[in-house]
């Protein structure tokens, strides 16, 4: 009686993966979405992301690239990988097709002690699609072992992986 148990969640997992393979929705990605098997809409909101500037998203900082930002605070050591997603807010109930879900560009950043970094930014919305207007910080924390801290701004973050020792150079304020 075991036995079938297990083998019945073995197959529910195996169904739950090929409908992420298959499935339309384009916001589900595995990790390391930046291959080549993307989407026009997902390579387009991970661009959107990329090419932001952090004084757009973050006033306190100097005008730069989002992802120059990133891989100079991060330090050189740091493996950044990047997905479209939906924000996390997708619950799975039909209520979802109400409502107007957003569409993030994930930054994960992970370094070789084991410590994560997650970076999203809104950059539109599934029925609108990608904004005209600069993508905003969404949802930002640091992880390492059992503690995780929160970044409601980019200098935030800045600050607390220099605190960490990961940051390359020290991040820039604006003028």
């Amino acid at each position: 009686m075991r036995t079938t148990g297990v083998v019945s969640a073995l197959l529910l997992v195996i169904l739950l993966e090929v409908a992420l393979v298959m499935s339309p929705n384009p916001t589900i990605q595995r990790a390391g979405a930046t291959e080549p098997g993307l989407d026009a809409v997902d390579r387009q909101s991970i661009q959107v992301a990329q090419q932001a500037s952090v004084h757009a998203i973050d006033t306190t900082l100097a005008d730069e690239r989002f992802d120059s930002w990133l891989r100079r605070i991060v330090g050189p050591e740091a493996a950044i990988s990047w997905e479209s997603n939906d924000c996390g807010e997708q619950t799975g109930s039909p209520a979802d097709s109400a409502r107007d879900i957003p569409v993030c560009a994930q930054a994960l950043v992970e370094w070789t002690d084991s410590s994560k970094a997650y970076v999203w930014l809104a950059v539109g919305t599934m029925k609108t699609g990608i904004s005209k207007e600069p993508p905003v910080l969404f949802w930002a924390d640091v992880e390492s072992g059992d503690s995780a801290w929160e970044c409601r701004t980019l200098g935030r973050l800045a600050r607390l992986i220099a605190r960490k020792g990961y940051a390359a150079t020290a991040p820039a304020a604006s003028r």
